[in-house]
């Protein structure tokens, strides 16, 4: 595996290479429409259960929606790209796009992830809010002095959660590009897939799992080690408000 299967090394590289943008996008758009969805505006109820629509859809559902409207000839991105006067790629056939194409499709599900951090920013004590507005802070500077610290212990569970979610992407590349053109979306999990199922090589699907285990399970180490410079823990609760000093400083001291 290590020495004499070149897909070994390529499926491994394709497949860090999507992680390092899916795990960051995903979080920023999830984290994006929770706080959107919090805010108290008419119709927050409508778009609340409209972002979350699409993780009750199956992958094989989402599989043909996006394989619909990322076709480069008939597809719908490409047809409104065309109103901007821009020609759309070949998403899904060029080994150029395929691996954004992946990308894109796998950010529709943010729903979940988006109801997680809609919970936690529900539950900050509104008093935070208060006193960082009495100290003249805006909405940008409550949300990085406020929100941001406050709900950092579920931005810890989504960055984990995703990370493994990363690396188990089977159903969509499957279906969308089936690991083409030319390999390019050939993610590692679906080469352990055909290796078990299509190959019947289940001893060698085994040591790939194994060695996926193992990366993720060092990925998720090196995350915990390096939360204890960036997660904050309430402890006081009630009296979480009477801890904000001055939101001169670069953060707020919980």
């Amino acid at each position: 595996m290590l020495f004499n299967d070149v897909q070994f090394w390529n499926a491994l590289c394709i497949t860090l290479k999507y992680a390092a943008i899916f795990v960051p996008l995903n979080l920023i758009i999830a984290l994006f429409l929770a706080v959107l969805i919090a805010m108290p505006v008419k119709g927050v109820r409508f778009f609340r259960t409209l972002f979350y629509i699409p993780c009750v859809i199956s992958g094989v559902a989402v599989s043909i929606i996006f394989g619909w409207i990322l076709n480069g000839n008939y597809g719908v991105l490409n047809y409104l790209l065309s109103f901007l006067g821009i020609k759309g790629p070949q998403w899904l056939v060029d080994p150029k796009w395929a691996l954004l194409a992946v990308i894109i499709a796998s950010a529709f599900g943010v729903g979940s992830m988006m109801l997680i951090f809609y919970t936690d920013i529900k539950n900050i004590p509104i008093e935070l809010y208060e006193a960082a507005a009495i100290d003249g802070a805006g909405m940008t500077r409550q949300f990085f002095n406020v929100t941001l610290p406050m709900i950092t212990p579920t931005l810890l569970f989504n960055l984990v959660t995703s990370i493994i979610t990363s690396f188990q992407q089977v159903t969509l590349v499957m279906l969308l590009t089936n690991g083409g053109p030319l390999k390019s979306t050939y993610f590692y999990g679906l080469m352990t897939y055909e290796n078990a199922f299509k190959f019947h090589r289940l001893g060698y699907a085994s040591a790939n799992a194994w060695v996926m285990f193992i990366i993720v399970l060092l990925l998720t180490a090196l995350v915990f080690r390096s939360s204890s410079a960036w997660v904050f823990y309430e402890t006081e609760g009630r009296n979480a408000a009477k801890n904000i000093k001055k939101f001169g400083r670069k953060k707020v001291v919980l």
